[in-house]
Order: structure tokens, then sequence, then C-alpha cells
């Protein structure tokens, strides 16, 4: 279903054309690298946003028949050197306003030199902003949509995660000259669906209360991210490095010592508690660093603090383990 400019998006991506709806992100992704919609990425090459990539949209990808090639990221997002345009893009797929898993926020500078060389490279930009309506900071983040001269760009976005996953719904904001291309791409790809969810979603858009439930779930959310720190800050000190913590509904830790994070969430697991090892998102093994991806969307503020200790200790374990094999020279975790 392809809507006109919404109150949702116009806020933020000044000259948007039309909202194109999709049963789920995945979807968006699918439609914008298959063939049957456009044959403006058929076989191309795509610079993923960084060596840590979520690997649901690397499989789309690859799964359409694009070579996916990693760009590292920084403290300040996406960070391609001289030698990473070397060979143009066709296709750049960024999410600058939240990078997952690490957090990092893409500032002005950067994402006006990315349209720059986007645009001298003759690449499109799909810009995934899946976390842009949960932040946590006054910082202004604009658009590489709003921000580009040429409509090169593609804006993604979600409600699952605004309002709740069972939603499934997400859109496409897309320049004008792909409109009608992408309306019925999608239409052949994935049947219609979830109309009425669509008109009740609008309604509750129109009548301002999609707005004040923003406003609500900042603050939920908010709270449940302060104490998170808060106890990782306690327990663990100088051990970790948070990273992120901008937007979003998850925080990523580094481990400062060598710790094995496959072993904390196999040993959290088995104790009821689930979090990710940051090695699991690296595409290029060689650049691999240890750490926690540690989700609180669905977690009460209560939980969170009674869980801090089942984690605690699955991370001394290991990082004894890791002192009897002579691997942590130095550094204590703290487990009160």
């Amino acid at each position: 279903m392809v809507f006109g400019r919404s109150s949702l998006t116009s806020r933020r991506i000044p000259g948007c054309q039309a909202l194109v709806m999709v049963a789920r992100d995945a979807s968006m992704i699918s439609s914008l690298s298959s063939s049957t919609v456009s044959g403006m990425v058929s076989g191309i090459i795509t610079r993923c946003t960084s060596r840590i990539l979520i690997w649901g949209a690397r499989n789309v990808l690859r799964a359409a028949g694009l070579v996916t090639m990693p760009i590292a990221t920084d403290d300040a997002g996406m960070a391609p050197t001289a030698l990473d345009w070397e060979t143009p893009p066709r296709l750049i797929y960024v999410s600058p306003s939240s990078q997952y898993p690490t957090g990092s926020v893409l500032s002005l500078e950067p994402r006006l030199a990315l349209l720059a060389a986007a645009d001298e490279a003759g690449a499109w930009i799909i810009e995934d902003d899946y976390d842009n309506e949960q932040r946590y900071d006054n910082r202004a983040v604009a658009s590489l949509f709003g921000l580009a001269r040429k409509q090169r760009v593609i804006y993604l976005g979600t409600f699952s995660k605004v309002m709740f996953p069972g939603l499934q719904l997400s859109y496409m904001v897309l320049p004008e000259d792909l409109t009608n291309v992408f309306q019925i791409g999608n239409a052949e790809l994935y049947r219609g669906g979830r109309l009425i969810e669509q008109a009740v979603l609008a309604d509750f858009m129109a009548e301002g209360y999609f707005t004040t439930h923003i406003k609500r779930m900042r603050q939920v959310y908010r709270g449940r991210c302060d104490v998170l720190c808060a106890e990782m800050e306690r327990r663990h000190g100088g051990a970790v490095s948070p990273s992120g913590g901008h937007a979003g509904l998850q925080l990523l830790y580094h481990f400062n010592c060598p710790i094995d994070d496959t072993m904390v969430a196999s040993l959290a697991l088995t104790r009821g508690l689930v979090v990710r090892p940051l090695s699991m998102y690296y595409q290029e093994k060689a650049n691999v660093r240890q750490g926690m991806n540690l989700g609180y969307g669905g977690v009460p503020v209560e939980r969170i603090e009674s869980a801090m200790p089942i984690l605690a200790q699955a991370i001394e374990e290991q990082f004894r383990a890791s002192r009897g094999r002579g691997l942590a020279s130095s550094g204590r975790v703290a487990t009160s």
C-alpha cells in the first residue's frame, strides 16, 4: 500500500514523496535487492554498514545474489577509507542513526561525506532507520534522505519496535521516480495484506495517540537503560566498556580483558538468561572483539536488577578461566 506524505515522516524527512508499507523489515530489503523489482541493484557489490552487521540484512542481501563488502565503524559510526572506494559500490546499506549492535551515531560531517562519495560513485543508499523513534537525547539527527541533494536515498523504518513486534509493519520512503516501480514490484513479490492493521495505525497516528505513545515509551525504555548502565557499572566497573545508548532497546558492552563471550552467553543461558555474544556479529573473524549485546526492550526494571547477579557470575567464572589459561593479564571483575 502506498500513502502520501505522512505526519510521521514529514517532520524528519524533507522532500519525501511516498510511503510504501510492507509486512516486515526483511521484505523491504528483499524488495530493494531483487532484480524483479528494479535492475538498479541486480548482481552488484553492496557496501554494508560495518564489519559488524546484523545477519538478517546480510543474509537477505546475499540471497538476492549481491556481493557484500564490510566497512569498518568507529565511535562516530561508519568509517570508510579511501581503499574502500577503489572499487565503487552500486548500493550502500547503512544505519546511521543507531548502528546495530554498536549503537554508534553517524554525525553530520560523515553523513555529508558519505552522500558526496556515493554521488560520485553513482551508488544508491539504503538508510535503515529502525531505531530513530526511540532516541534518548536531544541531539537532532538529520536523515540522509533529507540531506541528499539527489534522490538516490531510500529510507527504511519500522513500527515493530516502537509499537510491538507482532505488528510486523514496516515502510519505505521513496524518491518520486521509484514510487511506481516499487509499488508494483512489492505487490508482485509480497501480496497485499494487514490492511486492517494499517488502517487502525493510520487512525492511531491521525488522532495524536502515536506521539503520546512515543513519549511515554521513551521514558519507560530510558529508565530501563539507566538501570542497566548503573548495574553494569556497579558490578563490573572498568572490566567492561559500554557502546551506544543514544537510541534503541539494547546496549553493547566490550570486555576489556580476554573473556570468551560465547562461553559467557552459554553459561548465562543455562541459568535462564539470554545474552548475545558480540563475536557472533562479525563478518571478518580477524577483527573480532569480545563483548555482550544486552537487550532491555521487554525486560522490566525489577527483572534487570534480578538478572545482574546471574550475568556477573557468568562473567566472573569466564574471567577466572581465562586467567587460569594465562590470557587475562590484569584487571578485576567485580560481582558484588
